[in-house]
Parts: C-alpha cells; sequence; structure tokens
C-alpha cells in the first residue's frame, strides 16, 4: 500500500472519529488498527569495486602466494521510504558511505589490514565498517547484505544477522 493510500486511509479513520467518537476507548481502538499502516521496508543497492593484494599462507596451493584480485562489493541496505524525499535514501549518500569503507582495502595489501584475508573475512570486516558507518549516520538505512566477487565468477555474501 502506498504512502498516499495509507494517508487517505488514515484520513477516514480520523473523519469517523471526530463524527463520532463519544468515548476515549473507540478513539484509540481506531488509532491503533491506523497504526497497522505503516510503511513497508525496502531495500536497496549499490555496487562498487576495489583492487588489493593478498597472501594466504595456509593456504594450499597457489592462493598462499603473493597475489591481487579485482574485487567487486555489492552493499544492499535496508530502509522506509521517508515522507518528504519519498526515498529511502539518498544514492550519492549512499555511495558516499561505501566508498569511505572502500579507502580502507583499495590498492592495499590485505594482510596488513585483516589478520587473514580470505574473501570471507574480507566480507565480514566490511560489513562491520560499513555497520558502524551506517548506524552513526542520518540515513535511516540498515545493512541488509554485502556480497564480494573474487573475480567474475566466485562470491561470498553476509546477511544481517
Amino acid at each position: 500500500m502506498s504512502i498516499h493510500s495509507k494517508t487517505f486511509y488514515l484520513n477516514i479513520f480520523v473523519k469517523l472519529l471526530d463524527r463520532s467518537a463519544q468515548d476515549k476507548k473507540r478513539k484509540i481502538v481506531v488509532l491503533n488498527e491506523c497504526e497497522g499502516l505503516k510503511e513497508e521496508k525496502m531495500k536497496l543497492g549499490v555496487s562498487t569495486d576495489f583492487s588489493a593484494a593478498h597472501s594466504l599462507p595456509r593456504h594450499h596451493g597457489k592462493c598462499k602466494n603473493l597475489h591481487g584480485h579485482t574485487y567487486r562489493v555489492d552493499v544492499v541496505v535496508e530502509g522506509e521510504k521517508k515522507a518528504d524525499t519519498e526515498c529511502v535514501a539518498d544514492f550519492a549518500e549512499m555511495k558516499a558511505v561505501i566508498e569511505d569503507v572502500i579507502e580502507l582495502v583499495d590498492h592495499k595489501y590485505l594482510n596488513e589490514v585483516i589478520s587473514y584475508p580470505t574473501s570471507e573475512n574480507i566480507a565480514l570486516f566490511l560489513k562491520d565498517e560499513l555497520e558502524k558507518r551506517l548506524n552513526g549516520s542520518n540515513l535511516g538505512v540498515t545493512l541488509h547484505s554485502i556480497r564480494i566477487w573474487e573475480g567474475k565468477d566466485k562470491w561470498v555474501m553476509v546477511e544481517r544477522d
């Protein structure tokens, strides 16, 4: 149901109250029913990439040696449309928060940033950093998931608990 439909129904409830609600009990019941008209949560996605080197000394195979990747990062946030903008969040503001986190790993030797930089640990590191920044922002969204692509056909995804 759109925000306009919800507002329409809320206005009908208020008009009914004004006309017929003599007692406060009935008014409270109707208003409590109106609370069920809350906006639905929506998801927004932003993608970016970064390049970095790492080595995985405990790994059997070539990955134990120093090597690099161009990683793709897909970030999905969740929130409700805001009444004034009818948007969940501004994409440019979202991108700025994400780029702030990506700077921590872009063109870095990941072993100096993350103790053992597997794709799984990189995803967890980025998730934690994004959650900190989103929680400290006024964007009004929460992190839903983050997916890290190591090359074109391998990825790790972490979703909100």
